[in-house]
């Protein structure tokens, strides 16, 4: 019978120490590293079942028992919203077996400073900076000009760069950008769209012809190719003769070619020119464009010519003498002499009452005229022609004497040669004017 009864014992000392042996592996619970951003967390934590049934795992957080909302492989995790930037918080793992709490160790993670985004726009680009990157794995942004920028609008990525220069932008429109910031535990931050402006640019002209130049003027082409995104107030052509001083003449502003004509220049003169407009309604401004400065010399004057003296010692012949060229004005003299008429304002084209000389004219010149009317007043001009025009010198009245005065067929043929001759200085008998 005792050895019975010691059977018995021995059976349940080795059912007591199985049954101690099964309370003490309850279940092992680590807390893993969570994964923050700016004001969410991803805590993790993974339990290996002991000898119960696990029937609750999660993370405790600032005094609650948050039950698991993440799974990867064989780990848990919570997602912890409404956090504050750039603040530490402590959490930890756990689990329930056998209605037992089971911990992980303590571990804390701390939420990132939220990034921002700058924009700093010109005409026809933007500088876009990024801040509070340091803990960035990825970010950029979404642009457009038409609506509110998604992820589907174009992309650009920084490429790890703390500012990025977006090109090819059209100035003075509104522009849609919305940044994206991915953390370096794959967490993306959330921000909203904002807008900037790109800044009016400064009008683009080209001056494309100047014709119909003038002795005292000319006419001009150009093209506003861009008003810079804005209307123009103003537009016109400017011209200088130092490239120093100008003066503006505006025209009406359209769309291509704009003429603008304009008058009152000095002849032979050289001008530096320059198209122009303007997109605000000042005179000069950084908003003011030029065309490329253009040369252009206007023609000169007719020349002027000095007074002569005009003498008749007889009825059929007169002494011209004092004419000359006082100013070019620029553009070389051909010809020059004098004129004749009966009437007042005699031309030299008008019949064969004229005689001309080629050349410059800057000396005095004189001439001899013969077959001339008896007591008939004549008027007198010194005239000189250059590629303007021809210009006369003011009107001498002179009266050849009464009678008459016999002269032969030799007389004259030899007056006809002199006058047709190099010689000016001589009259028919070969002696020098009175």
């Amino acid at each position: 019978m005792n050895f019975r009864f010691l059977s018995i014992v021995a059976v349940m000392i080795v059912c007591m120490a199985a049954c101690k042996k099964e309370e003490s592996q309850p279940a092992q619970v680590i807390t893993l590293s969570a994964g923050a951003s700016d004001t969410e967390a991803i805590c993790w934590g993974k339990a290996v079942k002991g000898s119960s049934e696990i029937t609750e795992y999660g993370i405790r957080w600032d005094g609650e028992f948050i039950p698991a909302t993440e799974t990867k492989a064989d780990s848990f995790g919570v997602k912890l919203t409404g956090l504050y930037p750039g603040r530490s918080y402590d959490y930890m793992a756990y689990a329930v077996d056998g209605g037992t709490n089971r911990y992980g160790e303590s571990r804390s993670f701390t939420t990132i400073t939220t990034p921002s985004v700058y924009v700093y726009p010109d005409a026809k680009s933007a500088i876009i900076g990024f801040e509070g990157i340091a803990q960035l794995k990825e970010w950029g942004f979404y642009y457009t000009n038409s609506g509110a920028a998604t992820a589907s609008s174009a992309k650009v990525e920084a490429n790890g760069s703390a500012s990025v220069t977006l090109d090819g932008l059209q100035p003075n429109v509104e522009y849609s950008l919305l940044p994206y910031f991915i953390t370096k535990s794959n967490m993306n931050i959330d921000v909203q769209a904002t807008t900037f402006t790109t800044k009016i640019d400064t009008p683009t002209v080209v001056l494309n012809e100047i014709s119909n130049i003038t002795v005292s003027g000319a006419t001009f082409s150009f093209e506003v190719t861009s008003t810079g995104g804005t209307e123009i107030s103003k537009c016109g052509v400017r011209y200088s003769v130092n490239g120093q001083t100008w003066t503006e003449r505006t025209a009406t502003y359209a769309e291509g070619a704009v003429t603008c004509a304009v008058t009152g220049l000095l002849p032979a003169t050289r001008y530096y020119v320059q198209a122009f407009a303007c997109n605000q309604p000042t005179t000069y401004n950084t908003l003011q464009g030029f065309s490329a400065t253009e040369e252009m010399t206007t023609l000169g004057a007719v020349p002027t010519v000095a007074t002569p003296q005009v003498t008749a010692t007889v009825s059929y012949k007169a002494n011209m003498t004092g004419g000359r060229v006082t100013n070019d004005h620029g553009v070389a003299v051909t010809e020059y002499g004098y004129c004749w008429s009966t009437t007042s304002g005699g031309a030299v084209a008008e019949g064969d009452n004229y005689k001309k000389f080629a050349g410059t004219g800057s000396d005095a010149f004189e001439y001899l005229s013969y077959d001339l009317l008896a007591d008939t007043k004549y008027y007198v001009r010194a005239y000189a022609k250059n590629q303007v025009g021809v210009g006369y010198s003011e009107q001498v009245e002179v009266t050849t004497p009464g009678g008459s005065v016999w002269r032969s067929r030799g007389q004259m043929e030899q007056q006809r040669q002199i006058q047709n001759g190099s010689d000016r200085r001589t009259d028919m008998d070969g002696r020098k004017p009175d």
